[in-house]
């Protein structure tokens, strides 16, 4: 319930924050009442706001079931209510979803003409739990006439109810063992929205990292895209965990622990740039409190720079517009790479340069290597049919296509063999015959010397000219 103080005597302001802990925060009666009106299902919580005006009954949790005369809500706060919801839902591991029903909802959100509880002060807003044994919801009621001409206390007012909805007590209440402050006192509202006490700069539209926080150690971090989270510690460190490390230390209810938000995404490649002198290389775009780190070619190791620290700078910002340079002492092209680490030791991709004096380049110089020739189907038999050193299509192709075309049988062939190993001043031996060369044939197609099928007859136009065209 929120209400309005009538005297402002009540109200103090302490002279340093006073952030409340999870367990302040936390009711385990709304936060018990929660969990069992959600359901089992409670990453879908359907909600209803009801948007017209005139008598409206509703189930009225503690104060019994009564009409009431509803206001319409225009379609700017309307979006509004929603908007804080979908931010909710990118914290929490909650999925709100609308309904155009208040039947089978689970919170309903109505703007009230007068709420009448009885007491001295003026209610602003109420959340009402209604269970039972078919259904169970919650109301959140909002006197919207008192708060029409004041937009930001209207803000706060639903936020309020809301975060007791989601399970958060007042900081001065005592009734589970634990208070923070007092009731019109410090911790003020730009602590957490539980408060009663305005702050210097205006009422806040939304919940404090101290609110967030205690949620998520009811409902856990949004986990579904495998968001990273941080969490800063009560010494100010800012520690990185995937959401189910986070929640897990959460549930720990840590003093001092405040979630920060979700991490920055992994730092981006630096930018690289030689200076006109061409000695210099300018490392650009450089993350906050994080490290560059580069090695040349051949070397296993990183070197690693620190990053220019802007001690204003948020954890939550990658604050890319640091700058750093590297001297080039080498005289020859080699291959440097380069790349940043966070303060969470997350790597970017590597930027690969390839780097000497007075040049920078994206790609690899081109380089000479050593061919080394694979041996082919000829060279794998003796296809040096007289051993006189060479393959030459003038003696051994002539003398397959010869063979092939059937032009010299036999002993014709070899004496032809020889004829033409003496027109090229090649030796053929004496003792050549036609076994000689049948052999030389049949090792050649064993093991393809010819090219083509070696499980069909040798062939003139195919076997014959592949072998011609090799050699």
């Amino acid at each position: 319930m929120w209400q309005q103080s009538r005297s402002t005597a009540l109200r103090k302001k302490y002279p340093n924050p006073m952030i409340p802990s999870i367990a302040e925060l936390i009711s385990p009666e709304l936060a018990g009442a929660s969990a069992r009106i959600f359901g089992d299902d409670s990453e879908n919580v359907r909600i209803y706001i009801h948007d017209e005006s005139g008598d409206t009954y509703i189930g009225g949790g503690s104060v019994g079931p009564q009409w009431i005369s509803t206001m319409a809500i225009d379609d700017e706060r309307y979006s509004w209510i929603l908007n804080a919801f979908q931010k909710l839902d990118q914290q929490l591991d909650l999925d709100f979803v609308e309904s155009s029903t208040p039947n089978g909802s689970q919170i309903n959100i109505y703007f009230d003409t007068e709420i009448e509880v009885g007491g001295s002060g003026t209610t602003l807003g109420l959340a009402l739990s209604n269970e039972g044994r078919r259904r169970s919801w919650w109301e959140i009621v909002i006197n919207a006439p008192v708060l029409a001409n004041d937009q930001d206390y209207l803000d706060f007012a639903i936020v309020h109810e809301l975060g007791h909805v989601m399970g958060l007590e007042h900081p001065f209440d005592s009734s589970d063992g634990d208070v923070a402050g007092e009731r019109f006192g410090d911790p003020d509202a730009s602590e957490t929205t539980m408060s009663y006490t305005k702050p210097d700069e205006g009422w806040p539209d939304f919940y404090s990292d101290a609110d967030l926080t205690a949620m998520a150690a009811i409902w856990g971090l949004e986990d579904d895209r495998g968001e990273d989270w941080l969490i800063k510690d009560r010494d100010g460190n800012a520690l990185l965990f995937t959401a189910d490390a986070a929640n897990e230390r959460l549930r720990e209810e840590l003093s001092g622990d405040l979630v920060i938000g979700q991490a920055p995404g992994k730092p981006p490649e630096p930018i690289l740039a030689l200076d006109q002198n061409g000695t210099q290389l300018k490392i650009k775009q450089l993350v906050n409190a994080g490290s560059w780190q580069y090695r040349w070619e051949n070397e296993s190791d990183w070197t690693t720079q620190v990053n220019p620290t802007d001690r204003n700078a948020s954890v939550l910002e990658l604050h890319s517009d640091g700058s750093d340079s590297l001297t080039l002492t080498s005289e020859t092209v080699q291959a440097l790479e380069v790349r940043q680490v966070d303060r969470w030791e997350r790597a970017s991709e590597t930027v690969i340069r390839y780097a000497g004096i007075n040049q920078l380049n994206e790609t690899a110089p081109e380089s000479v290597t050593d061919v080394i020739n694979e041996p082919d189907e000829i060279t794998n038999w003796q296809s040096d049919f007289n051993a006189d050193g060479e393959t030459t299509a003038a003696l051994e192709g002539h003398i397959l296509l010869r063979h092939l075309l059937g032009t010299f049988p036999g002993e014709a062939l070899i004496q032809s063999i020889q004829g033409v190993a003496s027109e090229n001043h090649m030796l053929v031996g004496s003792d050549t015959n036609a076994g000689q060369l049948e052999t030389w044939l049949e090792q050649g197609k064993a093991v393809g010397g010819f090219g083509g099928n070696n499980s069909q007859p040798l062939n003139a136009l195919a076997e014959g000219l592949a072998f011609i065209q090799t050699i």
